[in-house]
């Protein structure tokens, strides 16, 4: 119906760049349209089999069962979770005993040389950071596992109790995750294909099911970073400097570690990747100057998952893919459907960051 609703507004006004069509297209159909295409970025961002196992036509039971037997059992998840929290414990650890500040050996040169050292100024708070406290590192290390998780819970909760009252606090948090999946997201490609599939469950009535959406594995790894970054830091003390120094070098290791661990099975990730790469197309474009035409391969879910910019472009045939998906997903495949109103459900439609579309074919962009 988008794309009907674009073709009668293509017969009455003339094509150029950046005009807007008579005011019998309502603005609210351009938002959401807008939103259309943001939520279909969100699926194919944080569920890429999925898309491509919904959006597959020819051998779709073939694409379920190769996702379904290679993916990981509960022992397998289990060890990596295991792994996960080693590497969380052994990294902050290592880091925190095994590295010292400059201004530490330079103390230690000093205090060799001089043999009075009451002569020496320097404070007790500063010898005090430069001796290893090793019960202290590992209990510091330790915390550095649960303090993601548990400020997970206890946001889960207080934005569970908000959802009584109003839904602005939690569109509000959803909104700055979703910024910082954004800026994470192309270092993070590998785990996406981890994710056994969309989940069916869309609603927002008890604190488990905040939980679980904020439990999401990439917005764990985040708050395991920031976890890992906060005790080093708080651990370097006044030494800024060397505590900044000390959080680039974890993101350079302990993300790409933690991506390591969790990444997806690499034959999943190829042919999902493939089967994203190429749609055929359904109708024939509006403007007839296009070379698009029925059947034609289209790439524009692929384009669509290595976009992370605010504007998208694609043709008015590309777009019915997109609306096209929406409507297989609502009416169900396999026994299994996720309604056209799942992603209001979850507050996630205004805040999918998308501010316009570029329709190639019509010369039209389309702004909220």
């Amino acid at each position: 119906k988008s794309v009907a609703i674009m073709a009668q507004a293509q017969q009455s006004w003339i094509p150029g760049p950046w005009s807007r069509p008579d005011p019998t297209c309502s603005p609210a159909t351009f938002k959401k349209l807008l939103q259309l295409v943001g939520n279909a970025r969100y699926d194919v961002t944080r569920y890429p089999s999925h898309v491509a196992y919904i959006t597959e036509t020819g051998h779709r039971t073939g694409f379920k069962k190769l996702v379904e037997t290679r993916a990981f059992s509960s022992c397998a998840i289990a060890r990596r979770y295991f792994a996960a929290i080693l590497v969380t414990i052994l990294i902050p650890l290592l880091v925190m005993l095994f590295k010292t500040p400059e201004e530490c050996h330079i103390t230690d040169v000093i205090l060799s040389t001089v043999a009075d050292t009451d002569m020496l100024d320097v404070t007790e708070e500063r010898m005090n950071f430069c001796r290893k406290h090793y019960r202290l590192a590992s209990i510091a290390a330790a915390s550095a596992v649960v303090l993601g998780p548990i400020y997970n819970l206890i946001v889960s909760f207080f934005l569970s109790i908000s959802l009584c009252c109003t839904t602005k606090l939690y569109k509000f948090y959803v909104g700055v995750v979703l910024c910082v999946f954004d800026v994470i997201a192309p270092y993070a490609v590998p785990v996406l294909f981890a994710s056994p599939g969309k989940p069916k469950k869309h609603d927002l009535n008890s604190f488990w099911d905040v939980w679980k959406r904020l439990a999401y594995l990439p917005y764990m790894i985040i708050l395991w970073v920031l976890g890992v970054v906060m005790v080093v830091t708080i651990w370097c003390g006044n030494h800024i400097s060397f505590s900044g120094v000390l959080a680039l070098f974890l993101w350079q290791t302990y993300f790409p570690l933690m991506v390591w661990i969790f990444k997806g099975d690499s034959i999943v990730k190829e042919v999902s990747t493939q089967e994203l790469q190429r749609r055929a197309i359904r109708i024939r474009p509006i403007c007839k100057e296009t070379h698009q035409e029925i059947g034609a391969l289209s790439d524009v879910w692929w384009r669509l998952f290595t976009n992370y910019d605010h504007v998208f472009t694609c043709s008015s045939a590309e777009l019915d893919l997109l609306v096209h998906y929406f409507e297989e997903s609502h009416q169900g495949v396999d026994g299994e459907n996720w309604p056209v109103w799942w992603h209001d459900d979850l507050c996630l439609s205004e805040n999918n960051q998308m501010q316009a579309v570029y329709l190639d074919d019509l010369n039209f962009l389309i702004t909220s």
